[in-house]
């Protein structure tokens, strides 16, 4: 670019300079307006940007040309040098509007496209976003949906499970069940062991065998043996006859095909009576084994 420019002031310096040198040949003159038209017209690009103008200083050439051949008087051969020259000049300038028009119009073009490009990426993305949208609305729907369904099959199951236990409650004697908020619970009552004894009795076997048959038809359920004693004795002496009895129904249960890790046990002797301890009927309710079934995959919470 810079080279370009250095040659256009070279051209209009030669051109201004020829106006003032009237002492020249007329061929030299000749020879150096056709010089200067060329490099008008390349280095310029008048042919592509002035061509009107740049045609209009090769006839005025050719007229010159004419006149030399002609020998037309020196006025009239140095007023068509002028001529040349003012049109050569006209061709430079034309062709140089021209071409700044031309690249601000590209530049506004390519402006306008940059603009466009923009706004269609805008768009787009914007349309990828309101697309990742509904996907994720709809990926949405689709798990609360199947939350939904598995929470139905959740409680259609529990209410199988209750309703299974309550028959096993108008089946065995002895037992009896309740829904509460740590899961559902199997009370059994004093059938299990002699008086101060941990062993299971011969006679309830078949109970924990029908328990354990319950049990193994929710084996997503976690399982806590509570053994529970009256105040009749000392307070250590009944916890620990609380927990040997839990840990006795555990092992008769996992004898019976219950898997051991579902199980936990624990004892809490005279404590969380159901019953008053001061007549017999109370102690004989407080002498008890409760099973606690949890809920679908949660523990079993701790009693309060």
């Amino acid at each position: 670019m810079l080279k370009r420019t250095l040659a256009s002031s070279s051209i209009l310096a030669l051109v201004i300079a020829s106006g003032c040198a009237t002492t020249q040949e007329p061929d030299d003159r000749l020879e150096r307006l056709r010089d200067q038209y060329a490099m008008v017209s390349t280095t310029e690009e008048a042919s592509e940007y002035a061509p009107v103008q740049l045609e209009e200083a090769e006839e005025a050439i050719d007229k010159l040309e004419a006149m030399l051949n002609a020998d037309a008087k020196p006025q009239q051969v140095q007023h068509q040098v002028y001529l040349v020259e003012r049109k050569l000049q006209v061709a430079t300038q034309t062709a140089r509007m021209n071409e700044a028009d031309e690249m601000v119009e590209n530049a506004g073009e390519r402006r306008n496209k940059l603009l466009l490009d923009a706004r269609t990426q805008r768009a787009e993305q914007a349309e990828a976003r309101a697309r990742m949208a509904q996907e994720e609305a709809k990926s949405a729907q689709e798990q609360a949906k199947a939350a939904q369904q598995e929470a139905l099959a959740a409680q259609a199951r529990a209410d199988e499970m209750s309703e299974r236990a309550k028959k096993l409650e108008r089946d065995l004697e002895n037992i009896s069940t309740q829904e509460t908020d740590r899961g559902l619970v199997l009370t059994l009552g004093n059938i299990l062991f002699e008086v101060d004894k941990s062993t299971i009795k011969q006679g309830s076997q078949r109970t924990l065998e029908r328990v354990a048959g319950f049990l193994n038809e929710y084996p997503d359920r976690d399982v806590m043996i509570e053994g529970f004693t009256d105040s009749t004795g000392s307070e250590d002496y009944n916890q620990d006859l609380s927990q040997r009895r839990a840990r006795s129904v555990k092992d008769t249960l996992v004898n019976n095909g219950v898997t051991s890790a579902r199980i936990k046990t624990r004892g809490y002797g005279e404590s969380h009576p159901v019953a008053s301890n001061d007549t017999s009927a109370g102690r004989l309710q407080n002498r008890r084994v409760e099973i606690v079934i949890g809920k679908a995959g949660e523990a079993v919470q701790e009693r309060r």
